[in-house]
């Protein structure tokens, strides 16, 4: 009874995301008020905030390490975005440190969990290893840039980046995923 209210919140809050992320994007495409770009924003946060506290429990209940792991990824971006929308000096303070750590250290267990999930057999080892690098190398480097005294989001630095990548394929791989 409890998991099953916990996945209609978890898929409530994830549509809501859904929702602002989409209207976060019509905005920029459409060039409409900044009020409402906020608004959207604000509503993409809130889903996400939410999908993020319900995954922590269903995933006690139902012991899932890849769905716990693709959670911290997924609420960590969602944070990232909503830090730097309200930290327009770019200076990072000590939860901005915090947190690239934690991040960084998930996508290292995320690597280290996809290899031997796809050893294992496990189809799944493949997303854990590729969202997992990709993070853990972004956000080191950005943890790097930090101590210059920034941490703004550009395509090098952002929340998430694949280095080595051409920066002209950046956005398709980001609207891939």
């Amino acid at each position: 009874m409890i998991f099953t209210t916990l996945l209609i919140i978890h898929i409530t809050s994830g549509s809501l995301a859904l929702l602002g992320a989409l209207g976060v994007a019509s905005t920029k495409i459409f060039d409409v008020r900044h009020k409402w770009h906020l608004n959207a924003g604000r509503l993409f946060f809130s889903g996400m905030t939410l999908v993020f506290v319900t995954t922590l429990p269903m995933t006690l209940i139902k012991p899932n390490l890849f769905l716990f792991l693709i959670g911290i990824f997924s609420f960590y971006l969602a944070w990232t975005g909503w830090r730097k929308a309200l930290n327009r000096s770019g200076v990072p303070c000590n939860q901005d440190f915090a947190a690239a750590i934690i991040m960084g250290v998930t996508g290292l267990v995320m690597v280290g969990w996809g290899g031997w999930s796809t050893q294992s057999g496990d189809g799944n080892g493949i997303t854990l290893m590729v969202f997992g690098a990709s993070v853990a190398g972004s956000h080191f480097k950005n943890f790097a840039s930090s101590e210059k005294g920034r941490l703004k989001g550009n395509p090098e630095s952002g929340p998430i980046s694949f280095p080595g990548w051409p920066p002209l394929l950046q956005p398709l791989l980001h609207f891939w995923l």
